[in-house]
């Protein structure tokens, strides 16, 4: 059975307008809406968590890409692996980090059949980035820390 490294399930919440908006719940057909939601644009998804040091260290690498190439149709959206009890110091990162949102925090109703949606090659490792060209189909897998300006030329090449 697959679960989560890193020390902790999976989590996540949409939040419709970005940082500081109230917190809903997303499954995994709410993920599969965000995707399909998306087109039209080139779509970058990462995963991350509070007690995550190296997802905390690239999140504002990932919203300055966002900030610089938003204008050509770029969206990025972050989905939160913290616990219930921990999301207020999961908005409260967002909130500091001026994520723009939307902002995610998964609740899934089974971890193995999210992470499998999402990538069969994926067990759950934070940080997890996924790339989305403007049809919606996925072009780049990231377990791990991201190399920003690997993912920033990856993602030029589809705009």
């Amino acid at each position: 059975m697959k679960r989560l490294v890193l020390s902790c399930a999976l989590a996540a919440v949409f939040c419709a307008a970005g940082s500081g908006a109230d917190l809903k719940s997303v499954d995994e057909d709410g993920y599969a809406r965000l995707v399909a939601g998306a087109k039209g644009k080139v779509l970058l998804v990462n995963f991350w968590a509070t007690y995550c040091v190296p997802c905390r260290k690239e999140m504002p690498q990932l919203v300055a890409l966002e900030a610089r190439l938003r204008a050509r149709g770029f969206q990025f959206v972050t989905i939160s692996a913290d616990e219930p009890e921990q999301e207020a110091a999961a908005r409260q990162f967002l909130e500091q980090t001026k994520v723009p949102g939307p902002t995610l925090v998964r609740r899934a109703k089974d971890d193995d059949k999210f992470i499998n949606r999402i990538d069969p090659k994926w067990d759950g490792q934070l940080p997890a980035t996924f790339l989305y060209d403007r049809q919606g189909h996925k072009v780049k897998s990231i377990f791990g820390e991201t190399d920003i300006k690997a993912l920033s030329a990856a993602i030029e090449k589809l705009l």
